[in-house]
Formats: C-alpha cells, structure tokens, sequence
C-alpha cells in the first residue's frame, strides 16, 4: 500500500531530535536533499578507517533502533537483521564495507574522518525515542541518520566526471547515468525493467537502470512489470525534480524509492501514465507510473 503522498522527511528541533510529536514530514523538492553533499575530499579511507568508518554507524543504527524498537519492528519496519544487537551490527558493517572499500579501492570515497564518525555516534547515541509508532517516524529516522551518518562516507565525484555506481557522485542527487555522473532527467528513472514479483513499490537491485533500481508497478494492462528508479531509504536522495515515495504493505519491509511528479499523462515518459499516489485518493498526489486495469 502507497502512503499516500510524497515525502521526505526533515527532523526539526521538535522532531525526533527531541522528543517531539514523531511529525516533522513535508512536502518539499528532493533536491534539497543535497544539503551537506559536497566536498571532493582526498580517494580516501584505507582500511583501517573503512572498518571503523561501517562498525561506528552499524553501531550508531543498531544501538539506536534495538534501544526505541521491539521486536518484529527492527525487521519489518528497518529492515534490521537480529535477534541481537550483534547480528544487527555484523549485517549493516558488511553491507558498508562492500561499498567503501569498493570505492575506497578506485579513489572515489571522500576522505573519511575519525571525528566524524565519533560525531555520528555521539549524536545518535544522544536521540531520544520519539513517541508514537515506529512506522510514524521511520522515515525521519533515516533523514537524521543519513545526515549525521551515511552522509560522511559520500563519493568523490563531481558531476560530469566518470563513475561507475551511484556512490562514487560526490552529490547524492547525481546519479551514474552511461559511466557519468548526472543529473537525471525523467526518462532516466521511467524506463523499463523486470520486477519480481507482483508487490507495488517493492526494489529489485537492477544495474541496467541508472538509479541501479528496479520497483515494482501495480499490476496493469499495458504488461509493464517494474519502473527504473533510485533507492532514498538511507539518505541517498533524488535527482532534483523528484521526489522520495514512501510505501509500505502488509508484510515486508517498507520502500522508499524516487518518483516523478505529474499532473496528467503527458508529464509522464516511456508508456508509463500520471496516477494518484493512493489508489483511494483520486484527488492527491500522483506520480508517474502504471495505471490500475480497466474495470
């Protein structure tokens, strides 16, 4: 099920950062996103510092959601892997470390930081728990993370210069578009691609799409299966013009993955058609993508 608008959420002093109402989501241009992107520092990070770099925000994230959330929500909400803090931590490390030391290997990782990975977990080890649900503040969750976190392990390259994944851009609206960072236009996140399965808004890692992501499409008539995106769950923003969707279901874990904003059909590329946000709210927000069957 779509959430029903699009959003990115901005942790605000009456956020999460203190203990707020869990609110803080608005409506604002995924471009904006790019705040603190830049800085082509050195190709560094050796190996020491990578591994400091994945252990220190494994455990800033790993702390944090096992200390605010129960249970199946690690899972379900996060994504997070268990049942104890270590597993957790073992899993979000070695996911980083195959990206940092990927890029720390070809000179596209900015310079990593000793104080900025103490900066990191001493602010995530100061956030309270935010009231209400973990589903009403996940998503501002990741925007303070990616802020204070993910954001220190950012690629080198400038726009313009060769990359080969989306990670090597130094900003995080830029995508790897032909071996080049990019901007993207909005035929670049509305091609084609496979999806398994039939779940909306659920993400297939696919290479061929130039946000190295494939979501799935509501099923549809016009046999179009999975829509060529780019994954914001963790701070990793939209090109600018998009925007950051947020969708959850019954079972699994939620999506959160770049849209185009539309009007009416038109605004839309490749076959794909201008819909509402929410299948129940005709009158909302739409996006491009695949339209329900006829009745």
């Amino acid at each position: 099920m779509v959430r029903g608008a699009f959003v990115l959420a901005v942790l605000a002093a009456a956020g999460c950062d203190s203990g707020g109402d869990g609110g803080g989501e608005v409506v604002i241009d995924a471009g904006a996103m790019a705040d603190a992107a830049g800085g082509a520092g050195g190709g560094g990070g050796g190996g020491d510092i990578a591994e400091r770099y994945c252990e220190g925000i494994g455990n800033a994230k790993c702390e944090y959601v096992f200390r605010c959330v129960q249970g199946g929500n690690r899972s379900v909400v996060f994504g997070l892997d268990g049942p104890e803090l270590s597993d957790c931590v073992d899993t979000e490390k070695t996911r980083c470390l195959a990206d940092v030391q990927d890029r720390a290997t070809r000179g596209t990782l900015r310079a990593l930081t000793d104080e900025e990975i103490s900066t990191c977990q001493t602010r995530m080890a100061a956030l309270d728990c935010p009231p209400g649900t973990p589903s009403d503040w996940v998503t501002m969750f990741y925007q303070f993370y990616a802020q204070r976190c993910t954001s220190v392990g950012l690629g080198n390259v400038p726009e313009g210069q060769a990359c080969e994944r989306r990670t090597d851009c130094q900003n995080r609206d830029l995508l790897c578009i032909d071996g080049t960072c990019k901007a993207a236009r909005p035929a670049d996140i509305q091609q084609d691609c496979v999806a398994e399965g039939r779940v909306e808004g659920r993400l297939n890692a696919d290479a061929s799409c130039p946000g190295e992501v494939c979501a799935q499409v509501r099923a549809n008539d016009d046999d179009k299966q999975g829509i060529c995106t780019a994954d914001c769950t963790e701070g990793f923003g939209c090109p600018s013009g998009a925007y950051c969707l947020q969708t959850s279901g019954a079972t699994g874990v939620p999506s959160w993955y770049c849209t185009w904003p539309c009007a009416q059909d038109r605004d839309c590329t490749n076959g794909f058609e201008c819909i509402p946000v929410d299948p129940e709210d005709a009158e909302g927000a739409k996006h491009c993508g695949a339209a329900n069957p006829p009745e």
